[in-house]
């Protein structure tokens, strides 16, 4: 038996089957292939009866695989994806979260070194970056604006890390629900290969590396303003109040 095939001038040339399967033998791809010189192992395949391997033929043929190989596909796909919006947010939120500091740094050095936070926040409730032992303070700049900005960064950054911090437990939660259902499945039966297994995702434990890469920062009391102000006004007493002291 031969095959038509045609020449670069256009002319046909007729070929064996056998010489077109030698020409392909040689390619590189076939010669890498796995399992390169040995016998197909077809056991499995004819021991099975008919009806199976009238199945797996129309499964394979219409792209549909068993529901474990399905499950760890998915499984695969979403932990990847969980993976792929983690990095997205901790690159979204880092530049976030140092504007958020800098103006901290900076409503810090606003506030009148004679006052102590605490004698101004109600129940003793000092946001940590008031309490910096390090922050120098100028008793300058314009703190309402500051204060504006502080409030609506702060707001911003936690509020886009809780939207990517649920996406992620969301996929997270959905690969540990198809995990152990593959594992389950997989331990019950005798004829589904242990090779296809998943190490357990531990939900928890990646949402906590999750917090430690992309942490919140503190809520801006919604009286920050007025508290600025109060310390304004307490370090510079009315003349009254200076003379009865």
């Amino acid at each position: 038996m031969s095959k038509l095939r045609r020449r670069a001038n256009g002319k046909p040339e007729f070929r064996s089957l056998d010489e077109l399967l030698a020409e392909a033998a040689q390619d590189d791809v076939v010669q890498r292939l796995p399992g390169k010189g040995r016998p197909i192992d077809l056991g499995g395949y004819m021991h099975a009866d008919t009806g199976t391997r009238v199945a797996n033929k129309l499964l394979a043929d219409n792209d549909v695989i068993p529901q474990q190989l399905q499950d760890r596909r998915e499984a695969e796909m979403l932990q990847q994806q969980a993976e792929t919006d983690t990095a997205a947010a901790r690159q979204d939120l880092h530049p976030r979260r140092c504007q958020v500091e800098e103006l901290q740094k900076r409503l810090r050095a606003c506030w009148p070194v004679s006052v102590a936070p605490a004698e101004v926040f109600s129940g003793g409730d000092v946001p940590a970056w008031m309490t910096d032992p390090d922050a120098k303070s100028d008793n300058g700049g314009d703190w309402q604006e500051l204060a504006a900005q502080l409030a609506t960064s702060s707001a911003v950054h936690n509020r886009r890390r809780a939207v990517a911090r649920r996406k992620v437990e969301e996929s997270l939660t959905e690969v540990a629900r198809l995990t152990r259902r593959l594992n389950e499945q997989v331990s019950l039966s005798r004829s589904i290969s242990p090779g296809i297994q998943m190490t357990p995702v531990r939900v928890e434990a990646c949402l906590e590396r999750f917090d430690a890469d992309c942490p919140r920062v503190d809520d801006v009391p919604e009286d920050l303003a007025r508290l600025l102000r109060q310390a304004v006004r307490a370090a510079s007493p009315p003349w009254w109040r200076r003379l009865l002291a």
